[in-house]
Parts: structure tokens; sequence; C-alpha cells
């Protein structure tokens, strides 16, 4: 598993599902707690997100501007680009939107080249929508519900990999992940489309844990969902 640093906002994990190695400029910035999994000629993704009712205090530290988020993504990692992405979710992040609760934002990264959208609301306290990435001729599309985020630009992009995850930038002394242990973060509905057709298929996930999560996904197999939350609480 490889993470890729992105010039501005966010950081995103791509996967092998084989093994685990952290860029070096990110190994104490970044922790993930979520799903991925390697699907050939994937045209979407989606999943419901449940946002807990309870959001944590984001403090300053020393490596600046911090968040708190959670996303649906599809990347490209066995090509000649790896790291080329598209993907869509929310993110709480104070110092950036001054406001106290998530926004939703779509964001792609092409030949290195990062972009994003974000927009001007997000998820209500204790909510839950179903996020989707999905490919439009030579654009990504971003949706909540039945309303989209953005569009971007991502021709020549094959992605391989889904992932459904929620991330933080920091540490998380500083940067908590949203949600508790009696009130978790919840990811089901999980889903992918392939070219060619548009059956919506249940990827099989491979995991990804990282410091201050908590994970529950003992479910996943027989139910279709897993939670995750702030260990710390």
């Amino acid at each position: 598993m490889k993470l890729f640093t992105t010039k501005k906002f966010k950081t995103f994990v791509v996967s092998s599902l084989m093994c685990f190695t952290l860029a070096p400029s990110i190994v104490s910035a970044h922790s993930y707690v979520g799903g991925i999994a390697s699907i050939s000629d994937v045209t979407s993704a989606q999943s419901a997100i449940y946002t807990p009712a309870t959001y944590p205090t984001i403090n300053t530290s020393p490596s600046g501007s911090q968040f708190s988020s959670s996303w649906v993504m599809v990347s490209e990692q066995y090509s000649s680009t790896p790291g080329d992405l598209f993907q869509v979710g929310w993110a709480h992040e104070p110092e950036i939107s001054y406001v106290t609760y998530p926004l939703y934002f779509v964001a792609s990264i092409v030949n290195g080249h990062y972009s994003e959208v974000r927009a001007q609301v997000g998820p209500a306290k204790g909510s839950t929508h179903t996020y989707k990435a999905y490919i439009s001729g030579s654009n990504w599309v971003g949706m909540v519900d039945n309303t989209s985020i953005g569009t971007l630009p991502v021709s020549g992009v094959s992605p391989d990999t889904v992932q459904y995850c929620a991330e933080i930038s920091d540490d998380p002394m500083y940067t908590p992940f949203i949600g508790t242990n009696s009130d978790r973060m919840k990811f089901s509905s999980v889903r992918y489309t392939k070219s060619g057709s548009s059956t919506l298929l249940k990827p099989s996930l491979g995991w990804v844990n990282q410091t201050g999560s908590g994970l529950y996904k003992d479910d996943y197999d027989s139910s279709g969902y897993f939670t995750t939350w702030n260990a710390s609480y």
C-alpha cells in the first residue's frame, strides 16, 4: 500500500493490498481507516456514509491547517502513472473553511496535478447520504445523493482501485477521526460498476486501520457495512 501526497489539501491511499509502505514526507502526518479493493475497468464507486452527530475539536498544530474527512475514491495504480485518482466526500476543516461542520468536495490528481471543487454545504450531523464517483465522457462526476458536487476532467485515467475511507491530516493528538465508539461513522451499500455494465457490484475489501482509528468490519461480508471511529473515545 502506498500513500501519495497532494500539493494542497488531502492525501490519498493507493493500495495493492499486498504491502504497506508510507511515503517518507507523510509518515507522521496522515492516518486512514476503511476498505480498499483492486478492481479493473472501474467506471464508478459509491457508498452510503453516516456522519456521526458529534464532531471533534480540530486543533492547530505545527504542520498547519488540519482536517478530518471521509470519502469514496477511484484511483489508478497499475500503470505508468500510479496515483491518478478522483474522489468525492466531505471534509471538516475549520482553518480553511471557517465553519464548524464538514463541507462536500470533489478532488482529482491527474499527472501529478491536484484539482478540487469544494461546496459551501455539507452533511448534517447524524445524517446519511450516498456518495458516488462516476465517469461521464472524459470527466469524472462527484454526486451526493442526486446532487452533483462537481465535475473534473480526468481524460486518460483508467482506475483500477476503489477506496472507501476516513482520513485525518495530522497526528491524532491534534486531529481526531470523526465518530466515537457509541456513535460511529458507517459505510454501507458499498458498490462499484465496471466498464460495459450498469450492474452494481459489492467489492471484496482489504482493510487499512491506522493510528488513532477504530474499525469494525466483521459484518461486512454478511451485511455489507463497516464502521469507523476515533479510537480515543
